[in-house]
């Protein structure tokens, strides 16, 4: 009895301690995120306008969708910072900054994965411009080629997000005590789209 109590309070101790890793590690660098999450909103802001009038453009369309897509980031992590401290502090609990991460997946992690797509496109453009200038690209191709991957990253994160709520809320984790289990393992995989729902499927 007295081993099966001992074991319980070390579970107890290590949840306990994986509550608080999990809030401080958002709360420890929320200092220095907040205030470039403002510069790249700025700066990402002025570029969407400065290139809006040109927009009709191949090259002008892909760095609005930069903008675009580092804004909707800059955005989430903005959020998740400001959250973590009202949670670090006690102003708010831990349960809102759980919540919190549904809300990143859903607009911030997009936002990262189409800022890489279209600085990939950008730059595979700008490299096939320079190695053979007298050919031209085919545009409509390109665009159809990277909406359709836009779409496909935006559909994998819904996913992914529905497969991370209906884990939380399941009866395996229907266990307050567990629930920083799971998040964890989240924090790990949830930038890869699709990681969740492959997960999901396989389980």
């Amino acid at each position: 009895h007295e081993i099966l109590v001992n074991e319980s309070r070390l579970s107890y101790i290590l949840e306990s301690q994986q509550e608080l890793i999990f809030k401080g590690g958002f709360y420890e660098i929320a200092p220095l995120t907040i205030p470039l999450c403002v510069l790249v909103f700025a700066q990402n802001t002025v570029i969407f306008f400065d290139f809006y009038g040109d927009r009709a453009k191949f090259v002008p369309s892909l760095f609005i969708g930069i903008a675009i897509a580092d804004i909707l980031k800059a955005q989430g992590e903005l959020i998740l910072s400001i959250v973590s401290i009202l949670v670090f502090t006690g102003h708010l609990e831990i349960a809102v900054l759980y919540n919190s991460l549904f809300y990143y997946m859903l607009t911030a992690l997009p936002g990262i994965n189409r800022s890489g797509l279209f600085n990939l496109v950008l730059t595979i453009t700008f490299t096939l411009n320079v190695a053979n200038p007298f050919q031209r690209l085919n545009v409509t191709r390109i665009r159809k080629v990277t909406t359709c991957l836009c779409l496909l990253i935006t559909m994998l994160h819904i996913s992914d997000t529905v497969v991370a709520i209906f884990a939380i809320s399941s009866e395996i984790w229907s266990d307050p005590k567990n629930i920083n289990s799971p998040f964890l393992g989240i924090l790990c995989v949830f930038m890869v789209p699709g990681a969740l729902t492959s997960a999901g499927l396989i389980c």
